[in-house]
């Protein structure tokens, strides 16, 4: 969210359309996207991300039909909303806007009905603006695979994207390391060529350990030792862009969900 001009009240408020649902007559923060209005309770959104306390402690004034300092007043002594105007560049619809409403004001207490396209939005939305609760709610959703069957490569890219923290990552990665089918063109695209070069380097690896190694036990867990540091390997990659929760308790350590080496199913499997 821009820094500068992102707190006011514009000269021709009355003029804006209402949002249908997320208008709420009591609340205390009018967001303005386009011609459109949001009117909510602020607390569900300053209590969670930095980006709207910050932008709301910058603006603890609010302007009238003027940007001339005179005609500014303490919105503390004002009984007028905050509003917050959403800038073009920030690339955030006013549909955008009320799939994240539709997180805070769901009726049906924690049942969501929300499609693959409104959760990837949310996740959008809640990386972009610092709403870490909102973030990890909307990855623990995504995960069910039944619901939303997206391909793997397509699931990595999207988390890496948006930052998901290691424990999300960890077993797409195992998958796509320990899976029969080499990368596709399409997919090595996805993945930009960095990363899916280093995918190719660390399945050729584990395919020489294969072919070096006998059958049983001890060569299952070789070869599950291989995944796992290639998988350490590429979560290093992806937490160079992810602030790590590992000094709260809240992320796990690395490998530490992947298969052990008493479960079915070995590397490069159809």
């Amino acid at each position: 969210m821009p820094a500068s001009d992102t707190l006011h009240t514009p000269p021709n408020l009355k003029s804006l359309k209402h949002h249908p649902v997320h208008y709420q007559p009591g609340g205390d923060l009018i967001v303005i996207i386009g011609d459109e209005a949001f009117r909510v309770p602020s607390d569900f959104f300053t209590r969670e991300s930095k980006v709207f306390r910050d932008r709301l402690a910058e603006g603890s004034i609010v302007t009238n039909n003027s940007h001339d300092s005179t005609s500014k007043k303490s919105a503390s002594m004002d009984n007028s909303p905050h509003t917050i105007v959403i800038q073009p560049e920030e690339n955030v619809s006013s549909d955008d806007f009320a799939q994240l409403c539709s997180i805070f004001f769901n009726r049906r207490f924690s049942i969501y009905d929300n499609t693959l396209e409104s959760w990837k939005t949310i996740l959008r939305l809640a990386n972009q603006w610092d709403f870490p609760e909102v973030k990890d709610l909307a990855f623990r959703e995504l995960e069910n695979a039944t619901k939303f069957p997206i391909p793997l490569v397509e699931r990595i890219v999207l988390y890496r994207k948006h930052k998901a923290e290691p424990r999300y990552l960890e077993p797409l990665y195992y998958s796509l390391l320990s899976r029969f089918e080499p990368l596709t063109e399409k997919e090595g695209e996805a993945l930009e060529l960095k990363l899916a070069l280093q995918v190719n380097a660390l399945r050729e690896g584990i395919l020489r350990v294969c072919n070096t190694i006998g059958e049983g036990g001890e060569a299952s867990d070789k070869v599950k030792e291989a995944i796992r540091k290639g998988v350490n390997l590429l979560l290093g990659t992806a937490l160079d862009a992810v602030a790590s929760k590992e000094s709260s308790g809240k992320a796990q350590s690395p490998a530490s969900t992947l298969p052990s080496s008493g479960k079915k199913g070995l590397v490069f499997r159809r």
